[in-house]
């Protein structure tokens, strides 16, 4: 093989560098509502639901929930 064969063959064996993955944020990472956020939340749920009588913690909950959906 001459100089000028190996020369070509080095050129194209050489493996492409992979491109670096797109930069985004962690999953992990998620907005925590602060208490009053939470109320807020949870008062607009019960309005929706047409603000029935009792169960106050059903709201609650669900805001909590979208707080951190998993």
């Amino acid at each position: 093989m001459t100089q000028k064969e190996k020369k070509a063959v080095s050129k194209t064996a050489k493996p492409k560098a992979k491109a670096a993955p797109p930069r985004t944020r962690p999953r992990s990472v998620a907005k925590v509502l602060s208490e009053s956020e939470v109320q807020q939340r949870a008062y607009a749920l019960w309005e929706s639901r047409g603000r029935p009588f009792g169960s106050p913690e059903v709201d609650w909950y669900r805001a909590k929930e979208q707080q951190n959906p998993e």
